[in-house]
């Protein structure tokens, strides 16, 4: 029962942000269409790690009150947690009516952990045409770090040197979420910038991959973060590495090609 009680918790966090300076094709239907990495049904696997102050942490439901936390690795009993082993990214045609972002792909995460009856999923969006794609990362629960870090963007075509911006407002709900003790004076703007400053071959866990390197910054009244993403034209962002807020570091690495 504690269990099933997480996956009810962890399944509605969806949390509403409006970002600037992002091209939006304005169509009601059939959004994923014109969409030539993130194809409806394509499924992307991704591992991750968290560091913070120098240990890795694994995130882990307990046995013992049922709650998700970070726990670190070389601590991990299995009797006592299930362990998230890696995160699935799939495009997926959503009921009628109801799209959890308006005007964006419909994206499922899947969080996948050691037993494999057992998971935890989150819907979000995503926008994908000839100028731009923009996404929203995991950001349920113990990965809600990442609301104020850059998220995934690239403005098309990339060259070396080139740079964007992007602003993102972040509501009052998020205060809450992201236990900070300070007042919340409505909505305000994170504001990042991106600038390509490389293009090379990097070993991931799916292979060798030809990636543009793309560093973001981003700062608001809460806090400076930075983020580095490894983006490729024909798979999309193999590895993304997030410093955050809190100082801790979250990356994931793509597993598979998903063709």
């Amino acid at each position: 029962m504690k269990f099933l009680i997480s996956i009810l918790l962890f399944n509605s966090m969806c949390f509403s942000v409006s970002a600037q300076d992002v091209i939006i094709e304005k169509r009601i239907f059939n959004l994923d269409y014109d969409n030539i990495i993130y194809k409806r049904n394509n499924v992307f696997r991704y591992s991750y790690n968290y560091e913070l102050n120098g240990e890795s942490f694994k995130m882990a439901l307990s046995s013992d009150d049922g709650e998700l936390k970070w726990v670190k690795e070389n601590t991990i009993t299995e009797n006592k947690y299930l362990i998230l082993n890696e995160i699935t990214w799939e495009v997926i045609k959503p009921k009628l009516f109801s799209r959890t972002n308006r005007f964006q792909s419909e994206l499922l995460f899947t969080y996948l952990f050691n037993k494999k009856d057992f998971s935890l999923r989150e819907w979000t969006g995503l926008v994908e045409n000839k100028d731009n794609i923009w996404i929203h990362p995991p950001r349920a629960n113990l990965f809600n770090v990442l609301e104020l870090s850059p998220f995934p963007f690239v403005k098309l075509p990339l060259s070396i040197d080139k740079t964007w911006f992007n602003a993102i407002g972040i509501t009052k709900k998020w205060h809450k979420e992201l236990k900070f003790e300070v007042d919340w004076e409505g909505l305000f703007y994170q504001k990042a910038e991106y600038r390509v400053i490389d293009h090379k071959k990097i070993t991931i866990q799916a292979g060798k991959i030809d990636c543009w390197v793309i560093q973001a910054k981003a700062e608001s009244k809460l806090g400076k973060t930075t983020s580095l993403f490894y983006f490729n034209e024909k798979y999309g962002f193999v590895k993304l590495a997030n410093e955050n807020f809190d100082g801790s570091n979250l990356t994931f690495e793509l597993i598979e090609f998903p063709y």
